[in-house]
């Protein structure tokens, strides 16, 4: 009887083991379809990617040039759509418009992505099917005889063809306009040109503006994360670049930090620098997006950056920013 009880306890460890494998796997999951594996020369087909990940997983989605495999050529690329299950995961998926202009048999690569778990720091590497494409050119009847070439059809004037001729009549009158111009301002031995010189803008008015202009645009609450931060370091580069008298504009945020460090700035302002370089940098090249509160951190560094190192010949300036 003992026996036959742990025979029972056997029986029931496994299979809840072999469920808990399954709903496991299922947590992760990545797959590709296509909606016509079998194309004319030309035609477009779509491709749609998928991938299933658990709750507060965090998914690093490939970025897809102009071609997959061999010829086949990315048409259009859909945005990234996200939804939530009932059960807690999460659906990512993205559809191509894909083609080819070169018959053959394709085979389209596995789609894989990257998965970092819920408080992991091991990436997972997720991995469809591959799938098969077959492009195919027209069929021609080679029973029938072959028919001559139709002439060339007499088409209407265009006004795309009549336009150059325009522009060169526009041209001409332009010519002629500024050689009478010139010739009377020389006659009444008038100046051809009034250049007006306008007043020197500080550089830190100029930037403290920009930066009011930047948080109006509102990049990064629209998901133009990247654009936010480009424009934001490009402010302050241009900045250091004239207050300090660093070539900021052609050194990367290491080569600028370090050359700041050679000028008399605070320790503490070249932290808030670091911070936004190092943030931006992280969002420019590793296609990283942070809280929403660093955005407007980064920002507020920048501006009191700014407003603390006016020179102090212009200090008696109204401040402004943020």
């Amino acid at each position: 009887m003992q026996g036959k009880t742990q025979y029972l306890w056997l029986l029931l460890f496994m299979l809840m083991a072999l469920i808990s494998e399954n709903a496991s796997s299922q947590d992760y999951k990545a797959t590709m379809a296509l909606d016509s594996a079998d194309i004319l020369i030309g035609d477009h087909a779509r491709l749609s990617l998928k991938a299933v990940i658990p709750a507060k997983s965090t998914l690093l989605w490939p970025d897809f040039g102009d071609t997959l495999a061999g010829q086949i050529e990315i048409i259009s690329k859909t945005k990234i759509d996200t939804t939530h299950n009932t059960d807690g995961s999460i659906n990512c998926s993205q559809v191509l418009t894909i083609t080819s202009y070169d018959s053959g048999y394709y085979a389209l690569a596995p789609f894989s992505c990257k998965v970092v778990p819920a408080g992991g720091s091991d990436t997972m590497t997720l991995m469809s099917d591959a799938i098969l494409f077959s492009v195919r050119t027209m069929a021609v009847d080679t029973t029938k005889d072959f028919k001559d070439i139709k002439g060339p059809l007499g088409a209407p004037w265009t006004l795309r063809e009549a336009m150059p001729y325009i522009l060169y009549t526009l041209a001409g009158l332009v010519v002629i306009f500024l050689i009478w111009f010139i010739w009377r301002k020389l006659r009444k031995k008038e100046p051809i040109l009034k250049l007006s010189i306008k007043p020197s803008v500080p550089a830190h008015v100029r930037a403290l503006k920009a930066f009011k202009a930047l948080e109006e645009k509102k990049l990064w609450q629209n998901n133009r994360v990247k654009e936010y931060y480009i424009e934001l370091t490009e402010i302050v580069r241009q900045y250091i670049e004239e207050r300090f008298d660093i070539i900021a504009l052609e050194l990367t945020s290491e080569e600028i930090l370090a050359a700041m460090r050679t000028k008399e700035i605070d320790e503490s302002l070249q932290n808030m620098m670091r911070f936004v370089f190092i943030t931006a940098d992280f969002v420019k090249f590793a296609k990283a997006t942070p809280l929403p509160d660093e955005h407007s951190r980064c920002l507020t560094h920048c501006v009191s950056f700014v407003n603390l190192t006016i020179p102090e010949t212009n200090v008696g300036e109204e401040k402004t920013g943020n």
